[in-house]
């Protein structure tokens, strides 16, 4: 169908803001939610064609976890169905 998805857990390497300008550097980010404290959660949509995609990353100040799913232009409207259930239940 053209739907991936991968999880990684990397410790942490600064503020959000940090990692958000890293992720720039290769994807354009957009609807990024950040948390209003340390720790918490970050997300945001991202794209680069020919894809898009959805992040979720828990944040406790020491490791950082980040679930992404991202899809091609296949089947995107049930990717990102797919993809925003499993962003969804992440906890």
């Amino acid at each position: 169908m053209g739907c991936y998805a991968t999880a990684l857990t990397f410790p942490e390497r600064g503020p959000v803001g940090a990692l958000l300008a890293d992720v720039k550097k290769a994807v354009a980010v957009r609807d990024v939610v950040e948390p209003s404290a340390a720790g918490g959660v970050l997300s945001f949509a991202f794209d680069k064609a020919p894809y898009s995609g959805r992040v979720r990353a828990t944040l406790d100040g020491k490791m950082d976890t980040a679930l992404a799913c991202f899809w091609n232009d296949r089947e995107p409207a049930a990717c990102e169905a797919a993809c925003t259930a499993m962003i969804g239940s992440m906890k």
